[in-house]
């Protein structure tokens, strides 16, 4: 997958984004919040329009960063309407290069963005680095399949990947060489994407 275009893609389709995104693939993110226990310190990669918000219990300190300056200014304006009573910050970044200290959150969410960015082993890594001993990584995504429907995943790709991310990417077998154990993995929107739930090892021995 190209960043530089999704990036540029996203850009461009900010302003209609929640039209197109939103309710169809709201499942996911209200699955992927219910993860989330109260008072919990969060990462949201890719936090996008901010759509996924309103989902989380109230009293967690919640992060969200993007690397499109045009969705952030939209996810701003939706903290302080859909903030459910958590602590929210926004930042413009990148999720591959994570300007965060190590071991910063409890939880780390990603949702529909490991397949828009160019280096997803590089972002999983990230995601354990700033995810605590012990928390979790969730991720919400399409990812490679088996049988007939892994057959048209594969074959829509290189379609797909001209509208901001890819179809065939192998999330699971990308979770797990970053150092993340998969605990669940169930279907979310109709079948058509995963809910990935991955435990940080508390030791690089556990």
């Amino acid at each position: 997958m190209d960043q530089d275009y999704s990036k540029r893609f996203y850009e461009k389709v900010a302003p209609v984004y929640d039209w197109v995104f939103g309710k169809t693939m709201d499942e996911g993110r209200r699955e992927a919040a219910q993860r989330v226990r109260p008072g919990e310190r969060v990462l949201e990669v890719g936090v996008g329009t901010g759509l996924g918000l309103r989902h989380y219990p109230s009293g967690c300190e919640v992060l969200g960063i993007d690397i499109c300056p045009r969705m952030i200014r939209k996810a701003r304006w939706r903290a302080l309407v859909n903030g459910n009573g958590s602590r929210i910050l926004l930042r413009c970044m990148d999720a591959t290069a994570l300007e965060l200290p190590d071991e910063s959150f409890d939880v780390v969410l990603a949702p529909y963005v490991i397949t828009t960015v160019g280096d997803p082993a590089r972002l999983c890594m990230e995601m354990r680095r700033v995810c605590r001993p012990g928390g979790r990584v969730v991720v919400v995504s399409n990812t490679r399949e088996e049988g007939a429907w892994g057959v048209l995943k594969c074959r829509l790709s290189p379609v797909m990947e001209r509208v901001g991310f890819c179809t065939d990417l192998d999330v699971p077998a990308v979770l797990e060489e970053a150092g993340l154990r998969i605990e669940e993995a169930r279907r979310v929107n109709l079948g058509v994407h995963k809910l990935f739930v991955a435990r940080n090892p508390e030791s690089a021995t556990a």
